[in-house]
């Protein structure tokens, strides 16, 4: 009897070692600093830069990041016009802030303009 009880918790384990081997290594991606690993949330950050983008920003890449409960977003962009106020700029990365803060609550967004 002892056996197969001993068989059981065994074969349990097996199927479930998966879920605890997977969170220690996004855990680890997250404190090396790498990319967002949560494609879910990471599309829907993608989904908000690009509904707030103006005409005049091509959009390069987008770092996203996340430590803990906190999200660091880094908008990479090409000016179109010669022209650019920093108010426009300001106004741009509010916006995001903005929508991004209702479903990610502590979020920090920073825009790099490229030439």
């Amino acid at each position: 009897m002892k056996i197969r009880e001993a068989i059981i918790v065994f074969l349990l384990c097996l199927a479930l070692i998966k879920i605890p081997l997977q969170i220690i290594r996004e855990s680890f991606i997250e404190l090396g600093g790498g990319v967002l690993q949560d494609h879910e949330s990471r599309t829907q950050i993608e989904k908000v830069i690009s509904e707030n983008l103006l005409p005049d920003f091509k959009e390069n890449t987008n770092y996203i990041t996340k430590l803990g409960s906190s999200y660091l977003v880094v908008i990479y962009l090409t000016i179109r016009t010669d022209r650019v106020s920093v108010e426009w700029i300001e106004t741009l990365r509010e916006k995001i802030t903005n929508s991004l803060v209702q479903n990610f609550h502590a979020i920090n967004v920073e825009i790099i303009l490229r030439k």
